[in-house]
């Protein structure tokens, strides 16, 4: 007596048409993890440097006793306050400790940062700047603040890239001490009054083409005060490209 078995499988069409299905949902989703990879890591790497940063200064207050820091550098600069030599030896004597394995880049090093829809080179006096490797592989930029007692930093995500973005590859954020407490506050424009007339003030300027659209301030501080007053999250609305 002979028994006869049914037997499953899939034939080469059907494991052809799978697969096509499977490459077609693949392709349509992995626009969205990459630019849901961008915004992690944009947020990522702007909290920690910002968190840093407070880090650095609080250490160097705790170390001095000068609440403000205020008189470091600022009598051997140059053009409006602003020098190169001061910049670097403050980031040396405040910074370097809490970015351990930051290494200098060579003076007068320059990128090439534009607008953030890539059409306009942007001009943000980077002759000032001391521009540091972190350990990491992004680089942070370094200016001791000119007329006033601050720090001004440039982050630069994707630091190989020919063409650095604004908002997407290059972001800035300033902290200044308050001439009244001696606190460091985070500047940035975060103390202005952050009304939804504002932010949509700051959305136009973060995309601006022009070096220096407002407060004499440049479009990348426009850009990460966006995603800090979000709370680190890069806004639904963000003007920029990711």
């Amino acid at each position: 007596m002979k028994f006869f078995q049914k037997k499953f499988g899939f034939t080469l069409a059907e494991v052809i048409v799978t697969l096509g299905i499977i490459g077609v949902v693949a392709a349509m989703a992995l626009p969205q993890l990459n630019t849901a990879y961008q915004k992690h890591k944009i947020e990522a790497q702007l909290k920690y440097t910002y968190s840093t940063i407070l880090q650095g200064i609080k250490m160097a207050q705790a170390q001095t006793g000068d609440s403000s820091l205020n008189t470091w550098g600022y009598e051997n600069a140059d053009v409006n306050g602003y020098s190169y030599e001061v910049s670097k030896d403050t980031f040396d004597e405040i910074f370097l400790p809490v970015f351990k394995g930051a290494v200098l880049y060579p003076k007068n090093k320059q990128f090439n940062i534009y607008s953030a829809d890539g059409s306009t080179k942007l001009n943000i006096h980077q002759q000032y700047i001391a521009y540091f490797t972190l350990a990491n592989g992004n680089v942070l930029g370094f200016a001791r603040a000119g007329n006033y007692d601050g720090y001004i930093f440039t982050v630069i995500l994707n630091p190989e890239k020919q063409k650095l973005i604004v908002g997407k590859d290059v972001f800035a954020m300033t902290f200044w001490a308050d001439r009244i407490t001696g606190d460091i506050a985070y500047k940035s424009l975060a103390s202005v009054q952050y009304s939804e007339n504002t932010r949509m003030k700051f959305i136009e300027l973060c995309g601006s083409n022009t070096s220096f659209p407002a407060y004499s301030t440049s479009p990348p501080d426009f850009c990460t005060t966006l995603i800090i007053k979000n709370g680190f999250k890069i806004p639904n609305d963000y003007p920029v490209g990711l």
